[in-house]
């Protein structure tokens, strides 16, 4: 009997570098047995060898209905990436008191943060006016900027208000922006307890200057923002 629990780690995509500090492998082996596989999803064969001890999965491994019955021990299963692969038996997890949790939230406000800027360089043309610079073909002043656009007080579209969404709306408040969210999953009254304007996706799309497309791809939303869609979104007109 294992007097530590058995965390086992199968976070492919993601590589030793962006998962293990030395620090945090340190403390990890002092307080579990831990198990490891990096560069590709962990073969089946140490899955099964383990599968009876595992207390905490980190990463997607295939966890079905089969595997969860083998499961004696584990408590939870942590996804390393933003989106749920249909690799789980989501309902027996939750039937069985699993947890089932997603490191999201810990990456939401970096990607949040490159949002903005990610905005602002399009809006302005960041890229393309350091090319010129990088000839000698700049300008300045109001030659330079006849297409540019700014995000303060403009209309700005989320789609999809989970993680990510909540993580951006603080760092649009600065901008004084009118915000609307498409996201069929909450309630028109949730949306406007979040400081936020419900629409529909066509509205969403007609009217907005900005518009971030932050929901998780899903075998269900595949290909939902169609040709038909993106027509909706108006130019920018100088």
């Amino acid at each position: 009997m294992q007097d530590k629990p058995l965390i086992f780690f199968d976070p492919y995509p993601r590589n030793e570098e962006m998962v293990f500090t030395n620090d945090v492998k340190t403390e990890l082996e002092k307080i579990s047995n831990l198990i490891y596989h990096f560069g590709s999803r962990a073969p089946d064969e140490l899955v099964d060898k383990n599968i009876e001890e595992i207390e905490i999965l980190v990463g997607q491994t295939a966890m079905p209905k089969e595997r969860l019955d083998k499961s004696k021990k584990i408590k939870a299963i942590i996804n390393v990436k933003a989106n749920w692969e249909p690799n789980i038996d989501y309902h027996e997890a939750h039937r069985r008191g699993i947890y089932v949790l997603s490191a999201a939230p810990a990456m939401a406000p970096a990607v949040a943060e490159a949002c903005i800027g990610y905005a602002i360089s399009l809006s302005r043309n960041v890229l393309g006016v350091y090319k010129k610079f990088l000839n000698s073909e700049e300008q300045y002043g109001i030659k330079q900027n006849k297409l540019a656009y700014t995000l303060f007080n403009s209309n700005v579209g989320l789609i999809g208000f989970g993680n990510l969404a909540k993580s951006l709306l603080p760092l649009l408040k600065p901008f004084n922006c009118k915000i609307s969210v498409f996201d069929p999953w909450l309630s028109n009254e949730y949306l406007k307890s979040q400081g936020v304007n419900p629409v529909s996706i066509d509205d969403l799309l007609s009217n907005n200057k900005f518009i971030f497309i932050l929901a998780g791809v899903t075998t269900e939303n595949e290909g939902f923002i169609s040709k038909d869609k993106l027509k909706l979104i108006k130019k920018i007109v100088p």
